[in-house]
């Protein structure tokens, strides 16, 4: 249960808080930023190992500073509150991140 938690609260801080639900297909499919924002997504990835809160806000600022603009709002409230996170929003931008980065992150469940 534990794991669980901690998963949906990677995930959430991912998802950050927000009044619009996030469609991932009206995203970008390529940005600048994309390749390093790619390599920090996957070290939340399922599989690898758990990140301490210290290195876990390295790589949220990391991915707020190279996601794409539409998201880098989403990202800064993440960082500033990942506590209080919209569920809807914590799965759009989860997908967005699983189908740009080819990342399986805990908590995320995408339709094929």
């Amino acid at each position: 249960m534990r794991w669980v938690l901690l998963s949906l609260c990677v995930v959430a801080i991912l998802a950050g808080v927000g009044l619009v639900v996030i469609e991932s297909t009206s995203l970008p499919e390529k940005w600048d930023g994309k390749e390093e924002f790619c390599t920090q997504a996957r070290y939340l990835g399922v599989g690898e190992p758990i990140l301490g809160p210290e290195e876990r806000a390295r790589v949220l600022f990391q991915l707020r500073e190279n996601a794409p603009e539409p998201l880098q709002d989403e990202f800064a409230s993440i960082v500033a509150d990942p506590n209080n996170v919209d569920p809807e929003m914590l799965q759009d931008v989860g997908e967005f991140v699983e189908a740009r980065c080819e990342v399986n992150l805990p908590g995320v469940s995408t339709d094929s």
